[in-house]
């Protein structure tokens, strides 16, 4: 099983790479308010979801909205 533990790290990291430009691209549309309000929404629910999978394979889908949501935020953050 430790050997799926740098997988998971992956996926996240690809999530947050594709989310920071996705989500930078739909804040210079929407705003900034907007779309860190979807992204700590999506955070919330996936995070919530995610606790209760119920195998490795659930785990492992669920952490690409989390990387997202978290490149996401990372960049509409207040300055």
């Amino acid at each position: 099983m430790k050997t799926l533990v740098p997988l998971t790290k992956s996926i996240f990291y690809v999530g947050k790479l594709v989310g920071a430009y996705l989500f930078g691209w739909i804040s210079d549309k929407y705003g900034r308010k907007l779309t860190l309000l979807v992204t700590m929404a999506i955070q919330f629910i996936g995070s919530l979801i995610q606790s209760f999978s119920v195998n490795f394979a659930m785990y492992v889908v669920l952490r690409v909205p989390l990387g997202l949501a978290s490149g996401g935020k990372l960049l509409n953050k207040r300055k």
